[in-house]
Formats: C-alpha cells, structure tokens, sequence
C-alpha cells in the first residue's frame, strides 16, 4: 500500500498543475512513505532471527544488514536520507 501511495505520488507530482496545487501534500506524502519504509527497515533489522547460541546480537543484525536484501534496502533510502538534510533549492 505504501508502495503504491509512493508510486501515485511520484506520478502526480509531475504534472505541473498537481503541483502547484498539492505541492505541500506530495512532500507530507513523500516524507511519511520514506518515514514508514525506514521504520519498516529498522524494525526488520531488530527482530532479525538468532543465528545460533555463540552468536551475539550485534553479529547476526551485522549480518543480517549485509544481505542483499537489505543492502538493497539501504541504498533506497539514502538518497532520501541525504535529501532530508540538505535545504530544499526551489527555482
């Protein structure tokens, strides 16, 4: 569902006249999907299962972050996260 309010929002924020006038909307949208995703992510990392009995908490969510999937995961929200540091340019 996120994916796809993601995807709309994207879409609609391109037309210009959409733009103008729900352009507060989209980023209140944008930022709550990046938002959603990145506590969905933290979430999944945490309650990442127990490896083994000689393993500590810290290596098997090490491990767990170095997956394919998650690293997938990560560099979709980096340019977010660099985003929402940086002043917004507006021309």
């Amino acid at each position: 569902m996120v994916a796809i309010a993601t995807l709309t929002d994207l879409v609609l924020w391109t037309a210009p006249s959409f733009e103008a006038n729900f352009g507060f909307w989209f980023h209140v949208i944008g930022h709550s999907t990046v938002a959603a995703f990145l506590v969905e992510c933290v979430l999944r990392l945490w309650s990442t299962p127990v490896a083994g009995p000689d393993r500590s908490d810290r290596h098997r969510r090490w491990r767990y972050a170095l997956t394919p999937v998650d690293t997938i995961d990560a560099a979709a929200l980096a340019p977010s996260a660099v985003s929402a540091g940086l002043p917004q340019v507006t021309g």
